[in-house]
């Protein structure tokens, strides 16, 4: 099929998707359909499969990338007339949206693990847990500092939660219980879902609200490796925004900049990738995939990823466009009436003290003045 063709059919498919919100757009060839909010996760797999059916050609998930959905113009010169360029080159790895890397001479990629468990400075619990102890505790207590001190300069409110929520809430946050879940209550993969079971049914002001809490996570990891950063039960602290599409997608970026800036000042080398696996830990299925490739073309998801034990990058931090997900499905509202979109950014903190060591070593005199005057100072305090 001609990209002309594939262009008008388009065209009209796509009219056909528009709701109320909608109708007051005039859509065109070049018209944002994700960012414009007229293909959502509802609607995606809807015009996947269009674009099958009228050309009669498999799209891979692979495919599905901004570049190749922007626009109406954009999915007919991606699928239309000759595709053979964008279908032979599905495979091609997603380049680093940032590349960090060392400004010092100093060699990295130590072993922490086995370095501070030769000093009795680390625990390893057989749940798939870590418990640190002097300077590395200090350590992993400044990053916690630090995310929060962001936080609060974000205008965040502190919040306090209990280890668990019901499994119910944790059901309609799309996180199904893993293997090793008991109980009518669950320690959540992610504390951010404490966020919205606190505020479901709310109606925003017209500002956004921006929350931070640290906690406990418990993933269902099929192995357990510390030196690899591969933790079942860990520490993680959260910046939590509800607000606009706008609202969010500027507390991200500020976010990201922060932690560049950091990564930077602590002589880190490392990338910032638009994240493979998906932010909602769902199971199979229509809606399942609907999320993921939400995800991957906008993209939502991106990662912080650091030299862990010798050199394997691990992530760190991640910033997430949840979209309005968690909006609908806990009924939060803008003062609009709209539903509200949702992100996070999150800081595993285990892991930033892993990285640090594995670039700095584990003797805390040949670390960075600047983090050995703050630690100090926190000491003294």
């Amino acid at each position: 099929m001609s990209r002309r063709e594939l262009e008008r059919r388009l065209m009209k498919f796509v009219a056909g998707m528009r709701t109320e919100a909608h109708r007051p757009l005039a859509i065109g060839l070049e018209t944002a359909l994700f960012e414009e909010g007229i293909v959502n996760s509802l609607r995606i797999l809807d015009l996947i499969a269009f674009v099958e059916e009228v050309t009669g050609t498999r799209v891979p998930d692979a495919s599905v990338r901004l570049e190749n959905f922007r626009s109406v113009r954009a999915i007919a010169a991606a699928f239309g007339g000759d595709c053979e360029d964008v279908m032979g080159n599905v495979a091609r790895g997603e380049e680093p949206i940032r590349v960090f890397a060392r400004h010092s001479g100093r060699a990295g990629y130590a072993r922490p693990v086995e370095a501070l468990a030769a000093r009795g400075e680390i625990d390893l619990v057989t749940s798939g847990r870590a418990s640190f102890r002097g300077a590395a505790r200090r350590l992993l207590e400044r990053f916690d500092t630090i995310a929060r001190r962001w936080a609060v300069e974000a205008g965040a409110l502190e919040q306090v939660v209990p280890a668990r929520l019901p499994r119910d809430v944790l059901a309609r946050a799309g996180c199904p219980a893993g293997r090793s879940a008991l109980g009518e209550s669950l320690v959540p993969p992610a504390v951010c879902y404490h966020v919205y079971h606190e505020r479901e049914g709310a109606r925003l002001d017209g500002s956004p609200i921006v929350v931070t809490l640290r906690g406990r996570c418990l993933r269902d990891e099929e192995s357990f490796d510390l030196a690899g950063g591969r933790l079942r039960d860990f520490e993680m602290r959260e910046i939590v925004i509800l607000g606009s599409r706008e609202d969010v997608e500027r507390f991200r970026q500020e976010m990201v900049d922060r932690v560049a800036g950091l990564v930077s000042e602590l002589d880190l080398e490392g990338r910032l990738e638009i994240a493979s696996d998906p932010f909602f830990l769902q199971g199979a299925g229509d809606e399942a995939r609907s999320r993921r490739l939400m995800q991957q073309v906008l993209p939502l998801k991106l990662e912080l990823r650091l030299p862990l034990d010798r050199g394997h990058l691990c992530a760190v931090a991640s910033f997430n466009h949840h979209l309005d997900f968690f909006g609908r499905r806990f009924r939060i509202r803008l003062a609009s009436g709209a539903t509200a979109h949702t992100g996070c950014v999150a800081f595993g903190l285990e892991r930033w003290t892993l990285a640090f060591l594995a670039r700095h070593g584990t003797d805390d005199s040949a670390w960075p003045i600047s983090v050995r005057e703050s630690l100090s100072q926190e000491v003294e305090a």
